[in-house]
């Protein structure tokens, strides 16, 4: 390397015009120390460097887009005044307080997010970019630095150097990642960087964060409950996580109108967020049930489980019915006349009363005892039946009987009727 040594004296009052002094190096790797006055120095081929005796904050640096010449101005004359230079093919300047590279780019590292997988290893790559292409090779050391992931069971330690040629303006690192099938919170590492040479630095590190793809599913269960004749009585459902983890879960739930109850009339609809704390596996939501003494069918609305956070939705429960079953049912009081003990001989009017339309009444339902049975019919609202009772010859008080097995009709919807009196 050639170090060229010019000496020139110059004198100059402020605010006259600086002299400028034109220096050309010869090809190859010199050394300049400038005068101090205005400097236009051409450095040929080669990695050159210029001197300066002050610190860089002490100097104004810019780029003269029209020549690609650099101009670097003295800016604080406390120390002298070494005059504005304009320099040409210089790969360095040299500060009282370091080196400098003129048009040295900014180098920036992002930070990357993949999932970890449940096998095998894949790569996590950092990618390395200047803003502008290398002036000369820019190089660096870097490092991984544990973070919540652990270095051999979540990813491969890594180390070493690595260099950005002259000309280019990016490159990349990979760091193998290890995959595995442990239910966990996402993890992370750092890359950190050192010993940057030909770049300043945007960031001193970049984190990698490992997504963890192991999530334990969510279920609920369907239930059936009684409706009630009055007031509101409560469905408990169960939303079960298939098994514990170390993160907080939460999955939002919402009754749906799919179904044939009526929301505000059979059942109260409900919204809302279920929190499972680390270590919970099942948590309960509570329905309100409204009762009612109508004859009417089974009926059914569904509550659905969505946006799940650290876990996913089975895929064959991720809804479930609630079905409230109608324990109305019609009722069946006999009556005679004459209302008597039956005697021998004595032909008795039967009447069934009903408390709605019963489905499916006939003869063969009643159960008789000691007597006949003749002329069963309905009236003309279908409610009331009667029929006729004729004990036989030698009955007596204590052995005859008439009823109505429970079951033995159905209301419109399929409902069983209950069981009469017996007379």
């Amino acid at each position: 390397m050639a170090t060229i040594a010019i000496r020139c004296t110059h004198s100059f009052l402020y605010n006259k015009e600086s002299i400028m002094t034109t220096l050309t190096l010869t090809p190859g790797n010199d050394k300049k120390t400038g005068t101090a006055a205005a400097d236009s120095i051409n450095g040929l081929a080669g990695n050159d460097t210029v001197n300066y005796t002050g610190n860089k904050d002490g100097y104004r640096i810019v780029l003269e887009d029209s020549s690609q010449t650099w101009i670097v101005e003295d800016i604080d004359r406390r120390d002298g005044d070494e005059g504005s230079d304009r320099l040409s093919n210089i790969e360095t300047l040299t500060f009282a307080d370091g080196d400098y590279q003129p048009g040295t780019p900014t180098l920036s590292l992002s930070d990357v997010s993949l999932s970890e997988g449940q096998a095998g290893s894949r790569n996590a790559v950092f990618v390395f970019t200047l803003s502008g292409p290398a002036q000369i090779d820019v190089t660096l050391d870097y490092a991984t630095v544990a973070d919540t992931a652990e270095v051999g069971s979540d990813y491969q330690l890594a180390q070493g150097s690595l260099t950005i040629p002259k000309g280019q303006t990016s490159t990349k690192l990979p760091v193998s990642i290890l995959g595995d099938t442990q239910l966990e919170p996402d993890e992370s590492f750092r890359l950190v960087l050192s010993n940057v040479q030909g770049a300043e630095l945007d960031t001193t590190e970049a984190s990698a964060i490992l997504l963890n793809d192991d999530l334990p599913s969510l279920s609920i269960q369907g239930i059936t409950v009684p409706e009630g004749n009055t007031g509101s009585s409560r469905a408990l459902l169960t939303v079960q996580l298939s098994e514990p983890v170390k993160q907080t879960v939460s999955v939002q739930y919402a009754s749906s109108p799919t179904g044939t109850a009526t929301a505000n009339e059979d059942y109260t609809p409900v919204s809302g967020t279920l929190n499972f704390n680390p270590g919970d596996i099942s948590k309960t939501i509570a329905i309100d049930i409204q009762g009612d003494t109508q004859l009417e069918k089974d009926e059914s609305f569904r509550v659905q489980l969505t946006r799940p956070q650290n876990a996913q939705l089975d895929t064959t429960a991720g809804s479930a019915s609630v079905v409230i079953s109608n324990d109305d049912q019609i009722n069946l009081t006999l009556s005679s006349n004459p209302a008597s003990t039956f005697k021998a001989g004595q032909t008795v009017a039967l009447t069934f009363s009903f408390s709605d339309i019963p489905k499916g009444f006939q003869a063969s339902d009643i159960q008789v005892t000691g007597g006949t049975l003749a002329a069963l019919q309905p009236d003309s609202n279908g409610k009331t039946y009667t029929a006729r009772f004729t004990p036989v010859s030698n009955i007596d008080a204590l052995t005859a009987s008439l009823s109505v097995a429970a079951g033995s009709y159905t209301d419109a919807y399929g409902q069983p009727g209950q069981a009469s009196n017996v007379l």
